[in-house]
C-alpha cells in the first residue's frame, strides 16, 4: 500500500501532471511537422527559408552570447519547423513583451527614488579611481545608488543566517518584505510562517514573494491563495505562475532571495527557505552557502527593487510615475529614515543592485567581469556552477596568466548531476592558465561570492552560469572596504582548507568522458 501511495502521489504531483501536459503538445506539434513536411515540399521550402531569416534575428538578439547564438541557429537549421517555436520559448531573450513594459513601468515609477550622493563618489575616487568606475557603471545603467552609513554582517552558512532572520522578523515594527526563489513547507519555513503570523496579528504589513516554478515540487498549485487567507495584513504573490502548456516567460525565474524589514534592515544572499539550507535532512552532505545582513541607508536599493517586482505584478493597468499624494508618502514609509530618525553606523561603501533579463544588459556578468580585469593581488570565487560564457572564461585566463592568483571553489557533491558534469569539464582549460580549482569536499557549496584583492567584494543569488546571467532576475551587493570583505576572506581560506585542490589526475577522462565533456560544453550554454 505504502508503494503505490507513493506511485499516486508522483501521478497527481504539480510536476508530473505538468510535464504531461507539455509532452502531450510536444507530441501534437511533432504529428503536425511529420504531416507537413512529408506530404507538402512547398511548405518545407517556405519553412526551412524562414527559418534562415529567423537565424539572422537571433544573430541580432541582443544580452546574448555569440556561443548561445550558435547553439539556437543549429537547432533552428537542422529541424526548422520545431526550432522556431523552441527557440521563441526556451532561448529568446526578447520574449514577454507585455510583461516586460510592466517591469519597465514599474522601473520607471521608481526612479526617482534613485539619488547619488556625490560627495560618496568622490571619496571612492581619491581611493581607487578603478573600483570608483565599477560603481559609476552599476549607476548609469541601472541607477543603483552606492551608500555609506550602512553595516555589512557577512554571514558564512544558512544556520548564521536563519537564527538572525527569524530574531529581525520577530522585532519587526511596521512591514516585512520576503522574495524567494524557493520556499520548502518544512520547519524553517513553518517557523517563519508562524512569526509572520504573530507580527501580521500585530499590525505589522507583511509580503510575499516566490517563485512558482522554483517551488513547483515543495508547495501546492494555490499556495499563494492560502498565504492571502491567513490574515488580512498578509499579502502574497506568486512570480511567472506555471502553466501546463509552452509559455513564453517560462525560461525567466525570480531568483532573487531577500528579506526586508522596516526599511533599513535587510537580508540577501544564496539562502532559501528550506531545510537543507541550515543542514537539516540535506541530501547533498554538508551544505555551504553564504548570505549578509544590512543595516542602514544601502537596504534602500533592495526595498526599490523588491517595489518594482510587485509592482510589475500587478493586474490592470501599469503606471510609469507615482501618481498621488498619498502614494507617495507610502512609498515614502518604506524607506530607510522613516522608522529611524538617527544615523546608522558606517561601514565602507555598500551597493546593492538587482538584474533581469529584459533590459537588454548582462549586469550581473559585467559586474563580475569588472572585478575579474581589476584584480592585482587574488581573486576567490564560490560558485555552486561553473558555467562560465567564452568573455568570463577568458578573463580568469587572463588574470591568471598576469599573475593574480585566481581561486575557484565548486561542490563536491552535486545537487544537479549534468550540470556538475558540465562544471568539471570546464577546470581544464582554467587549470592550465594557472587557475586553482577547488571541490568543496564535506558535500554542497551554494554560495555565490566573488573576492578581489583585500577590499572589494560581490555576494548575492548569482551563480556562474548562463541562466543567472542572462535569463533571471537576480540581486547581489558589491562591497567595497567594509568589515565583511575581511570576514568574507576569513570563510574563504577556512574553505579552501576544507576542499580539494584539483589536480590533472582528478579531471582526467578517457576517450569517451572526452567526447561526452565536448558535446556538453557545447551546448551548456542553453542547458
Amino acid at each position: 500500500m505504502r508503494f503505490l501511495g507513493k506511485i499516486y502521489k508522483v501521478i497527481f504531483s504539480r510536476v508530473f501532471i505538468t510535464a504531461m501536459l507539455i509532452l502531450l503538445q510536444v507530441v501534437w506539434f511533432l504529428l503536425i511537422y511529420s504531416y507537413f513536411f512529408q506530404g507538402y515540399e512547398y511548405v518545407r521550402t517556405t519553412v526551412s527559408v524562414l527559418a534562415l531569416l529567423y537565424c539572422v534575428y537571433v544573430l541580432n538578439s541582443p544580452k546574448t552570447q555569440r556561443e548561445y547564438e550558435t547553439i539556437w541557429i543549429m537547432v533552428i537549421l537542422l529541424v526548422p519547423f520545431f526550432g522556431v517555436p523552441f527557440y521563441m520559448i526556451c532561448g529568446n531573450q526578447r520574449q514577454g513583451k507585455r510583461y516586460a513594459k510592466r517591469v519597465d513601468d514599474a522601473k520607471a515609477k521608481y526612479s526617482a527614488l534613485h539619488n547619488q550622493d556625490m560627495n560618496i563618489l568622490d571619496e571612492i575616487y581619491k581611493c581607487d579611481s578603478r573600483i570608483y568606475a565599477t560603481c559609476k557603471y552599476l549607476i548609469n545603467e541601472q541607477r543603483y545608488p552606492v551608500y555609506k552609513n550602512t553595516k555589512v554582517t557577512y554571514l558564512d552558512s544558512g544556520e548564521a543566517q536563519f537564527e538572525g532572520l527569524l530574531q529581525a522578523l520577530k522585532n519587526a515594527e511596521h512591514y516585512i518584505f520576503m522574495e524567494y526563489f524557493m520556499i520548502e513547507r518544512t520547519s524553517v519555513w513553518n517557523r517563519i510562517l508562524e512569526v509572520l503570523k504573530e507580527k501580521a496579528e500585530e499590525g505589522v504589513e507583511v509580503r510575499l514573494l516566490y517563485d512558482d516554478l522554483g517551488c513547483i515540487t515543495w508547495l501546492p498549485k494555490r499556495y499563494d491563495r492560502t498565504i492571502n487567507k491567513l490574515h488580512k495584513n498578509i499579502h502574497c504573490k506568486k512570480f511567472n505562475r506555471v502553466k501546463p502548456l509552452f509559455t513564453m516567460l517560462t525560461n525567466n525565474r525570480d531568483h532573487r532571495k531577500m528579506t526586508i524589514i522596516d526599511g533599513y534592515i535587510a537580508f540577501t544572499g544564496g539562502i532559501n527557505l528550506a531545510d537543507r539550507y541550515i543542514n537539516v535532512n540535506s541530501p547533498f552532505g554538508r551544505w555551504k552557502d553564504a548570505g549578509l545582513r544590512l543595516e542602514g541607508e544601502a537596504v534602500q536599493n533592495l526595498t526599490i527593487m523588491y517595489l518594482e517586482m510587485w509592482e510589475s505584478m500587478k493586474l490592470g493597468r501599469s503606471s510609469r510615475k507615482i501618481e498621488t499624494l498619498e502614494e507617495m508618502k507610502k512609498i515614502s514609509s518604506y524607506l530607510p529614515h522613516f522608522y529611524h530618525d538617527m544615523e546608522f553606523e558606517n561601514d565602507g561603501y555598500v551597493q546593492p543592485y538587482g538584474d533581469e533579463p529584459f533590459d537588454n544588459i548582462p549586469l550581473s556578468e559585467n559586474t563580475y567581469l569588472e572585478l575579474i580585469n581589476q584584480a592585482e593581488k587574488y581573486l576567490y570565487v564560490f560558485t555552486p556552477y561553473l558555467v562560465p560564457s567564452t568573455s568570463m572564461m577568458d578573463a580568469l585566463k587572463i588574470a591568471a596568466k598576469r599573475g593574480v592568483d585566481v581561486r575557484i571553489v565548486t561542490p563536491h557533491v552535486p545537487d544537479k548531476k549534468v550540470i556538475f558534469r558540465i562544471t568539471r569539464s570546464n577546470y581544464g582549460k582554467l587549470m592550465k592558465a594557472g587557475v586553482k580549482i577547488y571541490e568543496y569536499t564535506p558535500g554542497f557549496i551554494h554560495s555565490k561570492c566573488m573576492l578581489c584583492d583585500n577590499d572589494k567584494a560581490v555576494v548575492g543569488t548569482v551563480n556562474l552560469d548562463y541562466r543567472s546571467l542572462f535569463l533571471h532576475f537576480e540581486d547581489a551587493v558589491l562591497l567595497y572596504r567594509c568589515e565583511a570583505v575581511e570576514e568574507l576572506r576569513k570563510d574563504m581560506m577556512r574553505t579552501f582548507k576544507e576542499s580539494k585542490l584539483q589536480t590533472e589526475e582528478d579531471i582526467s577522462r578517457n576517450f569517451f568522458g572526452r567526447i561526452l565533456d565536448a558535446f556538453l560544453i557545447f551546448f551548456a550554454p542553453i542547458v
